[in-house]
């Protein structure tokens, strides 16, 4: 890679976190050029346009983007080294992002930023960084049965779905809607996510909750939301 050009892609769909990474990885290298982008489409025309590009910062949850957006972009451009920086904290996601998307780098938004700068050299070095709840083996997940449930009138307050089956905020989206009686292409619609990617996120759903079908998810999720 050469100094003198240098080409970093961030996307998020956040100005500020854009803004924060921009001037973060300015201490990569001397001499840099930022690629901002706040969507998928955006992401895509500019790697386009700049052929040259040494690595791609990426949040998991834009608009426009799922897993397969990610897969697909692994197999569009295989040799960009693409780090992740999320909030997501499902061990079944980041790993298909790893095993199906070949991604370089997952970095939770809660690490510190120098957590951050030592990840991306490592990637700049040929190697791969993984989030300390990976290396543990992921969250000790509790039984459904450890619900704390409490009613008042029709809603239900209950200790956070991830809480029994480790399901990210995502995952506890798509098994709501899920357990509403919607189709993978409604889900899709309603969280503005690819078909593919709702796929994906059901299939992650049933093997974290233990179960085999739409049919067991849905009733193992009333049992611990009565109406």
């Amino acid at each position: 890679m050469n100094d003198t050009h240098f080409n970093v892609l961030i996307a998020d769909d956040h100005e500020l976190i854009l803004q924060a990474m921009q001037k973060l990885v300015g201490h990569l290298r001397p001499r840099m050029a930022s690629h901002l982008v706040s969507d998928w489409p955006h992401l895509l025309s500019t790697l386009e346009q700049q052929a040259s590009m040494d690595l791609a910062i990426v949040d998991l949850h834009m608009p426009g983007s799922g897993l397969d957006c990610f897969i697909e972009l692994s197999n569009r451009y295989p040799d960009l080294p693409v780090v992740v920086v999320s909030a997501e904290t499902s061990v079944a996601v980041v790993r298909v992002l790893f095993d199906q998307a070949n991604i370089k780098g997952f970095i939770p938004k809660s690490d510190q930023a120098a957590v951050l700068l030592q990840a991306l050299k490592l990637v700049l070095a040929g190697g791969k960084y993984l989030p300390a709840f990976m290396l543990a083996g992921g969250p000790e997940l509790p039984e459904p049965t450890s619900f704390a449930v409490t009613t008042s009138s029709a809603v239900a307050s209950v200790t956070p779905p991830q809480a029994a089956w480790g399901l990210s905020s995502r995952l506890q989206d798509v098994l709501r809607l899920l357990a509403q009686g919607l189709s993978n292409k409604m889900i899709a619609r309603q969280l503005g996510i690819s078909d593919l990617t709702v796929k994906t996120h059901v299939n992650i759903l049933y093997k974290q909750m233990g179960v085999k079908n739409r049919a067991e998810a849905t009733a193992m999720f009333l049992r611990q939301h009565p109406q």
